[in-house]
């Protein structure tokens, strides 16, 4: 049974029930010493106060269930993108990092170069 049909199943029980006690409550105004009126004035308002409980406990009407599951895509396509976004923001900071580390070993081997010669230069100088 789907959740539609429980939930005007049970709003037709609530109904019911309300039509009920309102009959009883104005049978017991007109005979106020009928016991089993009382009785069965008691138990009704027991049922009814059990499906509003139960009621409260269904889960959202589908039409909320549908809002929320939009609200949940739109969500979802939201971090989607936004991990999108951050992957190529990676991408990019580990493409500028790579470069960085050329351009750094290139700086690296020209140093010593630089400084082979200054050694080769000071060496030739005192010889």
């Amino acid at each position: 049974m789907d959740q539609t049909h429980e939930v005007k199943e049970m709003q037709e029980m609530i109904a019911n029930l309300e039509a009920q006690l309102t009959d009883l409550y104005q049978d017991r105004e007109n005979n106020s010493q009928n016991e089993a009126l009382q009785k069965s004035l008691a138990s009704l308002d027991a049922q009814l106060v059990d499906l509003y409980a139960e009621r409260a406990e269904m889960p959202l009407s589908p039409h909320q269930v549908k809002e929320a599951l939009h609200s949940m895509e739109e969500q979802i396509i939201s971090l989607v993108d936004e991990k999108i976004e951050l992957q190529k923001n990676v991408e990019n900071l580990q493409n500028q990092i790579e470069r960085l580390k050329s351009r750094s070993k290139h700086l690296g081997a020209a140093i010593m170069e630089a400084a082979l010669f200054e050694i080769d230069e000071t060496t030739k100088k005192v010889d």
